[in-house]
């Protein structure tokens, strides 16, 4: 059972929830002799009233529960100022369930934080009046900008940029510098809330704990949501993605149109063997499907959730329109002419002028600076495209060489769709690192022209936005 001290939670509309104190977990350690060793010294004041003679409870191996055997103790009511464990248990076949628990805390109308602790990683939701309020996450992934990459709203290096700034900025920052509006940003907090959620309702092992908080321990959260609302299409989403798996077996299952698609002059017709319950969910999905993506791919580029994509994917491959298999993301060789050599050098074309517009407007010296910057970005391995991006050469005009990225591209299967995107995230890379060191009119008037040559591309699809000012 872990108890923590005396947190302020900051809850507001940003997605970035902050902890102001320490919040170290009360760590116990057994020595071999049988002595119990406190490394700080709060852990050691509550042992020393808690444990003078106490009875230790049979359990799982996952947790430990004393009872206090001695009378008239209790000088320190809670082990968290503010915060007080109530309840606790263990996930499995053994615990209490889950669900059962949130449902009677939503009746309750019990205030407080909800804990689910599986491994290093800790998913709390956070409840006032029974309605549920908040929720955080230990885990990267779920954090606010990492769900931002994941939906296609942010690029790795716009977010690893504003991180600089700190983690409880980035959901402020992407707003400040026009990477998504206000308005999307509250979306995408609640979509990021009702995710973790879901986790929490798919942890299989692990320990949970309910721990009572005070009203005023919570700072204002303009977030709020029907509890059983949530738990109950947690619950739909559990049980339809256990069938969706037997397709879709993970985000990085590669999804590609089988050859009766590909070959009909009509191919919206076949659509129609679609279920009619997925059909107005085929729209954001369909446009993005221009070659073979993964399911990772699709769920950025439509920005859409795991589950939705997942569940479009299962009924195109039920409707026998697609095929599924596992991969990893690759250039891996393909018949010829995915990409027509003029088609490729177009796009370069373009995407070449657009970045030649920002080395013009820098003096040699920042030139010099971004030119290292890119070269650092390309051969990034973590980048969304670092498998196109890796076979791009740069000059120090700003200029793309494009013969040695024809001869990789007339080799792999690379569609014009996705090289659109990968020269998108250079392009989107550079203009941000430029744009530091202009002034507001001059990034104004650069971003401007870039959108204008940008948009000679003609592919809405494949397109990054380019920020007003970024």
């Amino acid at each position: 059972m872990v108890e923590r001290d005396k947190d302020l939670l900051d809850l507001g509309n940003t997605g970035d929830l902050r902890l102001e104190g320490k919040a170290q977990p009360l760590t116990v350690e057994l020595m071999p002799d049988g002595r119990v060793r406190a490394p700080r010294q709060r852990t050691r004041e509550l042992l020393r009233v808690r444990l003078q003679r106490a009875e230790l409870l049979p359990t799982n191996a996952d947790w430990a529960v004393f009872r206090n055997l001695e009378r008239g103790l209790g000088e320190i009511t809670d082990g968290g100022g503010g915060r007080e464990v109530v309840l606790a248990g263990c996930l499995g076949a053994k615990g209490v369930s889950l669900i059962d628990t949130i449902g009677f805390l939503a009746s309750g109308l019990q205030t407080g934080v909800l804990s689910v602790i599986e491994g290093d990683v800790e998913r709390s939701v956070y409840f006032s009046s029974g309605d549920v309020i908040w929720a955080s996450s230990t885990a990267p992934e779920d954090g606010i900008g990492e769900f931002l990459v994941r939906r296609g709203r942010l690029t790795p290096s716009q977010l690893a940029t504003m991180a600089r700034e700190g983690p409880e900025r980035i959901g402020r920052a992407s707003v400040e510098r026009g990477f998504i509006t206000s308005h999307d940003l509250w979306s995408l907090v609640q979509s990021q809330l009702t995710e973790i959620f879901d986790h929490i309702i798919a942890t299989e092992r692990g320990l949970w704990t309910f721990s009572r908080l005070d009203a005023d321990a919570l700072g204002a959260s303009h977030v709020q949501f029907s509890t059983q609302g949530l738990l109950m299409d947690a619950l739909r989403k559990l049980d339809e993605m256990r069938v969706f798996r037997e397709v879709v077996r993970s985000p990085a299952s590669l999804v590609s149109w089988l050859p009766e698609v590909l070959d009909d002059p009509e191919p919206e017709r076949l659509f129609r063997r679609v279920d009619a319950s997925a059909q107005d969910d085929l729209a954001p999905i369909v446009p993005h499907l221009k070659g073979a993506a993964s399911v990772q791919e699709l769920i950025r580029l439509s920005g859409k959730s795991e589950f939705f994509v997942s569940r479009v994917v299962y009924h195109l491959h039920r409707a026998r329109l697609i095929s599924v298999r596992e991969s990893t993301p690759s250039l891996a060789p393909v018949a010829p002419n995915v990409l027509s050599k003029n088609e490729a050098r177009d796009v370069i074309h373009v995407y070449t002028m657009a970045i030649a517009e920002i080395f013009n407007e820098l003096d040699a010296t920042a030139a010099s600076r971004l030119t290292e910057s890119a070269q650092a970005f390309l051969q990034d391995p973590n980048t969304s495209f670092a498998e196109v991006l890796k076979h791009v050469v740069l000059g120090s005009n700003g200029h793309i060489d494009a013969d040695p990225l024809l001869i990789v591209l007339s080799q792999t299967s690379v569609s014009l769709a996705l090289l659109s995107e990968a020269l998108s995230e250079l392009l989107f890379f550079l203009l941000f690192e430029a744009t530091e060191v202009m002034g507001p009119r001059r990034r104004d008037d650069l971003a401007r022209r870039v959108r204008m040559i940008h948009a000679m591309l003609r592919l809405p699809e494949a397109d990054a936005p380019i920020p007003d000012s970024p």
